[in-house]
């Protein structure tokens, strides 16, 4: 249960901006080089993790991301989608107590990305839609919320699938915990707007 949920919260990333692969793209070798050529280019180290994500190469991003931590300072996105790459990563082994570890990795990762660059929405908005997808027993549903709510409070920044994503994300959790009527609602102002 645990793997098919943080396997669609990384999916659920998508819808933040990045286009989709396609023949032709940069190979990871190449996004890789980019990101070390632009270590301050948010863009570059959201293309690189929406490779990884696309790739199923997990663990690679996550070996990528915490070497150029340790000879580079976090861009805007770096950070948070180490910590997305690790409790996406913490879905599968055998070790349970790797994997624990690993997801615990990642949601410090994260916390720290939005704590670095409270300013930025998509750095908030990658950890809400990553730990919106978390089973509700890790305890990590009002806090999704509450990124979301605020994310959605600052629609000007984003893009409109990053919106859009934030919203379906936030009505899925409305509705988990019983807020069905503000789901609705929520779902209802959508429509409206076209998505």
């Amino acid at each position: 249960m645990m793997r098919t949920m943080v396997a669609a919260a990384v999916m659920g990333l998508v819808a933040l901006g990045a286009s989709s692969s396609q023949a032709g793209a940069p190979t990871l070798d190449e996004r890789e080089k980019a990101v070390l050529a632009q270590p301050q280019s948010a863009d570059r180290a959201f293309e690189l993790a929406e490779a990884y994500r696309a790739s199923k190469d997990l663990r690679r991003g996550v070996a990528f991301f915490t070497e150029f931590h340790k000879t580079h300072p976090p861009n805007t996105m770096s950070l948070v989608w180490q910590g997305s790459l690790k409790s996406a990563a913490s879905a599968t082994g055998d070790d349970m107590e790797q994997r624990l570890d690993l997801l615990q990795s990642g949601i410090a990762d994260m916390d720290r990305a939005v704590r670095l660059f409270p300013e930025e929405r998509r750095v908030l908005l990658v950890r809400a839609v990553t730990t919106s997808h978390f089973p509700s027993f890790l305890g990590m549903q009002a806090k999704a919320i509450r990124d979301l709510e605020s994310v959605l409070t600052a629609s000007d920044r984003l893009s409109p699938g990053a919106m859009a994503s934030a919203r379906d994300a936030l009505a899925r959790l409305y509705r988990d915990t019983g807020r069905t009527a503000e789901a609705d609602k929520l779902l209802a102002r959508q429509a409206g707007e076209g998505r």
